[in-house]
């Protein structure tokens, strides 16, 4: 057996361990992050829901001033690429907009 032989054998176990060791410790980070995602979005929809019940949550409000924008665009003609470009704001405002003046 050759030194660079007896070199690898006696490394070769270590490597393994070390393997599985920093998988354990990525998956054990992985884990906590998760719970602690979980956590926190548990208690903002406890907070959400007692603020709703107090009445001081109402969400996000429309933007009406935009709303009225991309109707009056769209009436003139205007394609939704068009309104994009002019207002700024994504298609699924205009789609919102366009549905909420259709009703």
């Amino acid at each position: 057996m050759s030194v660079a032989q007896v070199a690898n054998f006696a490394t070769e176990p270590n490597s393994m361990i070390a393997k599985v060791l920093t998988e354990f410790m990525i998956d054990l980070a992985a884990a906590m992050a998760r719970d602690d995602y979980e956590t926190r979005r548990k208690r903002q929809a406890q907070g959400i829901s007692k603020a709703k019940a107090l009445g001081k949550y109402q969400g996000r409000q429309p933007d009406h001033e935009l709303r009225e924008n991309i109707r009056l665009l769209i009436s003139e003609g205007k394609s939704w690429s068009q309104v994009q470009n002019l207002l700024k704001c994504s298609r699924s405002t205009i789609a919102k907009a366009s549905k909420f003046a259709s009703t």
